[in-house]
């Protein structure tokens, strides 16, 4: 299976499918696969019990994922919060993970027992910070706030990404709220890719609309 830098620079998108269940995780990577994406993210950790656990259906999809598409994408984990996180999801070959903070014993952790880790950071402290227990990468967290009537507000809008890197050398993944129109205006900025989440799966989106969704992405970043 490719690294996730390596799956980025054929596609610059990574594809979070936070709530996905084990009986749809094959078509889910699969339509993905086919839409283009070398790229996939499950977050192993939800509200339903408060962060507190890893979640077993998060698990089996990641187990189902790497077997169907590990030939064409990066399969890795998202919500990775706790040093132990780390070692447990080496044991089902997970070797990428990512976090929407920093929390510098887990980067620490990661880097030690030879995982990559991208955690969450908002300023140029953070990111230097992170940078320094050794992420590998860093994820822009959270970047577009969108309100029920569809309007929009930036928290980082593409030219925060454009300082970001003239601060920090490394590959930066702005995630949250991101949808086609605005991920060229990211990787235009100079983001190494896009962490794409609701506004690409869902629980329960059908096929079709997911297959439709990911080729309008896959477009706007090759276009």
């Amino acid at each position: 299976m490719m690294t996730l830098a390596e799956s980025v620079k054929k596609v610059p998108l990574i594809a979070v499918l936070r709530g996905i269940n084990p009986t749809e995780a094959k078509q889910v990577g699969r339509t993905l696969v086919e839409a283009g994406f070398t790229c996939m993210e499950v977050p192993v950790r939800s509200k339903k019990d408060g962060f507190k656990s890893l979640d077993a259906d998060a698990l089996a999809s990641l187990g189902i994922l790497m077997k169907e598409c590990s030939a064409d994408a990066n399969v890795g984990a998202g919500t990775v919060l706790e040093t132990g996180d780390i070692a447990a999801l080496q044991k089902i070959g997970i070797r990428d993970c990512l976090a929407p903070n920093f929390n510098a014993a887990v980067v620490t952790e990661a880097k030690r027992l030879g995982t990559d880790f991208i955690p969450g950071i908002e300023t140029v402290s953070e990111a230097k910070a992170a940078l320094a227990a050794g992420a590998s990468a860093l994820k822009l967290f959270p970047c577009v706030m969108r309100e029920a009537d569809g309007s929009i507000t930036y928290r980082h809008a593409p030219a925060y990404v454009k300082t970001l890197v003239s601060f920090c050398p490394a590959p930066i993944y702005p995630s949250g709220g991101i949808d086609w129109t605005i991920a060229p205006l990211y990787r235009a900025a100079g983001a190494a890719g896009i962490n794409i989440g609701g506004e690409l799966y869902s629980p329960g989106r059908s096929l079709e609309d997911l297959a439709d969704r990911a080729r309008k992405f896959v477009a706007a970043v090759k276009g």
